[in-house]
């Protein structure tokens, strides 16, 4: 995550950008995954309690 992204974003964009963005993108990647997780199994990753 925090790692990865701003050296990709460096690719496409000037660095002082690229570090900006790559950094904000790593902090709403965890809400990304849950969002997509909530999309795709609307009970969670576990299920639920029945």
């Amino acid at each position: 995550g925090r790692a990865y992204l701003p050296q990709l974003a460096r690719e496409l964009l000037p660095p002082a950008a690229a570090d900006q963005i790559g950094a904000a993108l790593a902090s709403m990647t965890i809400y990304l995954l849950m969002a997509v997780v909530l999309a795709i199994r609307p009970k969670g990753v576990f299920g639920g309690r029945d």
